[in-house]
């Protein structure tokens, strides 16, 4: 407290009050202003994020395909045959060939599976009876239907849109040499034939086994984001609401 009395100047009061009021402002410029909020660094994308894979050759992202046996082979209906179940197959296989098979060397291919048939069409008709009699006694039937149920089978499966124009390729090859071959040399030929008429198949198998990995890598990813992806190639499928229909008298 301050003794005006004392001081005897009234003008000694003024001075004390300048004196505070500049302490007051010089206190007050030294206050520290606040830190500015710091910018958060921008996200780091990650490089290595899988991309989503597609089926090989525009195919079905949901194929069944024949599994691998013990041996690495893939288990087609081509595998393990007789020589007259070979030949068979090799006949139907050529048969889709040429009834399918367009463009650039179809004249050639359809020439070759006709000549193909006149030189050996006994021999063809006979390997059809013994497919005949081997699934009858497979079956307890006549043997028949399950010979029909086999050619369909086999004729759907040389036809697979995926793999028809790798397979026509190596159709144009091999028709002209099954109307060379000798009808001594037909049934081991076409027992060592009928798995390179396949190998376009199993081929595209095994890119499509490949994919379906990929496939499994990539939807693993996606579910840790927490994203809706289907585990298999399958749409994921939504379901569809239900409402319980009113009871009579109520809205």
């Amino acid at each position: 407290m301050v003794d005006w009395k004392y001081r005897g100047d009234k003008m000694d009061r003024y001075r004390i009050i300048g004196m505070i009021a500049a302490i007051t402002a010089a206190g007050c410029a030294k206050a520290v202003p606040p830190k500015p909020t710091p910018t958060p660094p921008p996200p780091v994308v990650n490089s290595t994020l899988l991309v989503k894979p597609t089926p090989p050759n525009s195919s079905a992202p949901n194929l069944v395909i024949p599994m691998a046996g013990v041996d690495g082979r893939r288990m087609t209906p081509n595998v393990d045959l007789s020589p007259e179940q070979s030949l068979w197959q090799m006949r139907i296989a050529l048969n889709v060939a040429a009834l399918n098979c367009t463009g650039a060397g179809e004249n050639a291919l359809i020439a070759s599976y006709t000549r193909f048939l006149n030189a050996h069409g006994k021999a063809v008709a006979a390997a059809e009876k013994w497919v005949i009699a081997s699934l009858g006694r497979r079956t307890g039937t006549s043997g028949v239907s399950a010979r029909d149920t086999l050619s369909t089978r086999m004729y759907n499966y040389f036809a697979q849109p995926p793999v028809l124009r790798d397979f026509c390729a190596k159709a144009q090859v091999i028709a002209p040499q099954a109307a060379a071959v000798t009808s001594a040399q037909l049934h081991s030929y076409a027992q060592s034939t009928l798995p390179e008429l396949d190998r376009p198949f199993v081929e595209f198998y095994d890119r499509y086994a490949r994919y379906q990995r990929d496939y499994a890598a990539w939807a693993a990813q996606e579910a840790s984001f927490g994203r809706n992806v289907s585990p298999n190639g399958f749409p994921v499928q939504t379901p569809t609401p239900t409402t319980t229909p009113p009871k009579p008298g109520q809205r």
